[in-house]
C-alpha cells in the first residue's frame, strides 16, 4: 500500500529550513505468516508492541536521512554497487537486468519472526 499527497511546506521558527509534512500509511498483519501451523508476526514487530510504535520509529529513521540528505547518497551507493559488480560479471544488459530483478525479489519477501528459534 503507497499513497502520496502533496501536503504543502511548513518552515521551521528560524526560517532557515523548509520542511514538507508527511502522512504515513500502514497496515498491522498481526500474525504475518503461519508456517506449518506456526503462526508467525512480522520482524518489525519484535519489540514494538503496535504498529503505531513501529511506524513512529520507521517515520523518525526516515525523516531524520531525509533531513541529513543521506538517504539519496545511500540509495545512489548501494545501487552502483549493485550495478557494478553484475556489470564485471556479465555486461551493460546482465546488470540492468539483475539490478532490476534484485528490487523485484526484496521487495516481495516478507520477514518474519521465530520465536522457537529465536530468530
Amino acid at each position: 500500500l503507497a499513497v502520496s499527497f502533496n501536503l504543502g511546506v511548513v518552515s521551521k521558527d528560524d526560517k532557515s529550513q523548509d520542511h514538507v509534512p508527511t502522512l504515513c500509511l500502514g497496515f498491522d498483519d498481526i500474525i504475518s505468516m503461519d508456517y506449518f501451523g506456526s503462526k508467525m508476526t512480522g520482524l518489525y514487530r519484535r519489540g514494538n508492541s503496535n504498529i503505531t510504535d513501529s511506524m513512529s520509529i520507521m517515520s523518525n529513521i526516515m525523516a531524520n536521512a531525509l533531513f541529513n540528505d543521506s538517504l539519496n547518497q545511500i540509495c545512489e551507493e548501494f545501487d552502483n554497487e549493485i550495478y557494478n559488480e553484475l556489470h564485471e560479471k556479465g555486461g551493460e544488459r546482465y546488470a540492468l537486468l539483475g539490478s532490476l530483478a534484485y528490487r523485484q525479489v526484496t521487495g516481495a519477501i516478507k520477514v518474519v519472526w521465530n520465536d522457537k528459534l529465536q530468530r
